[in-house]
């Protein structure tokens, strides 16, 4: 769907064709968007789909995210693992449990920038939450940012300023400002299914979706 930013519906079906689709980027006048086992390009002038890019034994693909070079990365949240699209070859990029499953993700110059859900059970409960962690693009290491302390089942994520991030806890309802240190400071606290959020930083506008409540709100800060 399109929507404007006085919140009305300017096209409720503005692409029709898709299974779940969640994350989305945009990258050379396409829209890539997670859905489910594929990552779908759509014509942004036209509103059609392109292709679709099949990752063949992927989960749930959930957030994308663009780099310098023009490759697109996404994130196979319960198959921990990250995909990428380079050069026409859409690949599993990286699978490891270190990546906590994997949901937001957010290209930061070398390092891509990763919201974890946590460790999670069959029904997608975790005893140990989320944290972000960075991976370097270059060799794939992976690390916390920061001080690695759990925060929530960590879903869409975007820059705040310079030092931070704002990021959803989809469980918990709860809008973070995560600071590069991993300090995390609660700004809001909505309903369950706080989702893959975007940010408008000329109005410090957050856009973000409750999928419990079928519902787009936005915030200034």
């Amino acid at each position: 769907s399109k929507l404007g930013l006085d919140g009305k519906i300017v096209t409720e079906k503005w692409v029709t064709g898709l299974d779940a689709p969640k994350g989305l980027a945009l990258s050379g006048g396409k829209l890539f968007v997670a859905d489910l086992d594929n990552l779908v390009e759509i014509d942004v002038a036209s509103g059609t789909i392109v292709t679709k890019h099949a990752a063949a034994g992927a989960k749930i693909l959930n957030d994308v995210a663009v780099d310098g070079e023009g490759r697109i990365y996404t994130s196979d949240w319960p198959g921990n693992a990250i995909w990428r699209l380079s050069g026409g070859t859409f690949e599993k990029w990286l699978e490891s449990g270190e990546l906590k499953n994997p949901n937001g993700l957010f290209v930061d110059k070398d390092k891509l920038i990763v919201a974890t859900w946590g460790a999670m059970a069959a029904d997608f409960s975790t005893t140990t939450p989320g944290n972000l962690l960075t991976v370097n693009l270059a060799d794939k290491a992976i690390a916390n940012l920061g001080d690695g302390k759990p925060v929530g089942n960590l879903d869409g994520i975007e820059p705040f300023d310079a030092d931070s991030f704002l990021v959803t806890d989809w469980v918990a309802g709860k809008v973070f400002q995560i600071a590069r240190s991993g300090e995390a400071k609660e700004l809001l606290k909505l309903g369950q299914g706080t989702a893959d959020l975007g940010y408008i930083a000329a109005s410090r506008t957050a856009i973000i979706p409750l999928m419990v409540d079928g519902k787009v709100v936005a915030y200034k800060f």
